[in-house]
């Protein structure tokens, strides 16, 4: 865990937001609401590009009203695994029809 010193005026705000405790006889501070906000940034991040909701009733089409993407054509991997699997698999399959990336 890194040594964070909280000086200068934001560090103000960080020092109300740390919580101090005792773990295996060790003094630890962590902060839940930083925590928090990290855990919604990396659940955030595209998973995958092609929406299987849109893509089930207009392949290749955003649909600006889509619940599942909210009209951005692309969903997360919480998203993306609560859609049903006859769509994920529609949308794989497309993945496998274009082939690997082009590395170069």
């Amino acid at each position: 865990m890194a040594k964070v010193r909280a000086i200068r005026p934001a560090g103000n705000i960080l020092r109300e937001l740390l919580r101090r405790r005792l773990v295996n006889g060790e003094t630890v501070y962590d902060a839940p609401p930083l925590e928090q906000a990290l855990a919604w940034f990396e659940e955030s991040h595209p998973y995958c590009g092609t929406c299987p909701a849109c893509h089930a009733k207009h392949p290749g089409q955003v649909n600006k009203k889509c619940k599942a993407c909210r009209g951005r054509g692309w969903v997360t991997r919480k998203v993306f695994e609560a859609c049903p699997a006859d769509q994920q698999e529609a949308v794989k399959a497309l993945a496998v029809q274009a082939g690997p990336a082009d590395q170069s």
